[in-house]
């Protein structure tokens, strides 16, 4: 089992890990693809070291729940703001004050929707916390550069889980990971259920979450407990692999390239009917 002592990877760029309390590649209002690439990479090479590194994501669901948004989001999981929100405002404001600090730690943001900026800005979190595109999984497809970091995860020794909802326990396989199931549409009612396994868990272990808005939730209480796991938010990365297609953003002409490389060339790879990654 690979040793989590504190290794420095140099980013594409050539500089070190970020910094939290310092932004990184740019301001996302432009999501630029660089971002992206470079992101993706930073984790790949994190892994290779077996360092503890941590990705939560901030999307519109995450910044919904904050801001106390009734209803529920693309995937019919309710915001929970009264608590979830309440936890994931914690959250930002522990990493932009560096109380909660991991020096392996990229922060996926969406800012897309100007309230979810005003907020950022109104707390000053823009500057302050180490964020990247929240969309470097996707956009690893469309370059290609998702290959790799799978190659690296799957090949990982160190234990790993998948906590998730039953209708993706087939990614379990694939990732050759124990699976840790979760409720599809209230998967934070499952907060201590799923803390108390996290804390079960092997020194070193990986925690890869498929849990929605619950999955930053899970990273922030499992943090405190567990330092030496990596902990990374996969988002929506394996539900085109199982016909889950609910989310807007995969219907609009506007996204048809990804949409497209997304079902077509990853979706193959996921269910096993190619036998290379270099396939991509």
């Amino acid at each position: 089992m690979r040793c989590s002592r504190e290794v420095s990877v140099p980013c594409r760029c050539g500089a070190d890990a970020p910094k939290v309390g310092s932004p990184s590649y740019g301001l996302l209002r432009s999501h630029p693809d660089a971002g992206d690439l470079e992101a993706l990479d930073t984790y790949t090479k994190w892994l290779k070291a077996g360092v503890p590194c941590l990705h939560p994501r901030f999307a519109d669901g995450e910044f919904w729940s904050i801001l106390k948004r009734s209803g529920v989001n693309t995937d019919g999981m309710s915001f929970y703001g009264d608590t979830l929100g309440v936890v994931l405002h914690t959250m930002l404001s522990e990493i932009s004050s560096t109380k909660f600090h991991s020096k392996y730690m990229l922060v996926g943001g969406d800012w897309s929707i100007p309230e979810h900026t005003r907020y950022l800005e109104k707390n000053g979190f823009i500057n302050s916390i180490p964020w990247c595109p929240s969309s470097i999984w996707v956009n690893g497809v469309v370059s290609g550069k998702l290959a790799e970091f799978l190659e690296a995860l799957v090949a990982e020794d160190r234990p790993k889980v998948l906590i998730a909802n039953g209708l993706i326990q087939g990614a379990a396989d694939f990732l050759r990971s124990m699976f840790f199931e979760i409720q599809a549409k209230a998967a934070w009612q499952d907060r201590q259920r799923a803390l108390s396994f996290i804390r079960r868990l092997p020194k070193d272990s990986i925690v890869l979450y498929c849990a929605g808005m619950a999955s930053e939730g899970f990273i922030f209480d499992a943090f405190k407990v567990r330092p030496d796991l990596t902990q990374l938010d996969l988002g929506h990365l394996f539900d085109g692999a199982f016909e889950i297609r609910n989310r807007s953003w995969l219907r609009k002409e506007g996204v048809c390239r990804r949409r497209d490389t997304y079902f077509d060339r990853y979706v193959p790879v996921i269910l096993g009917k190619q036998s290379s990654f270099g396939s991509f």
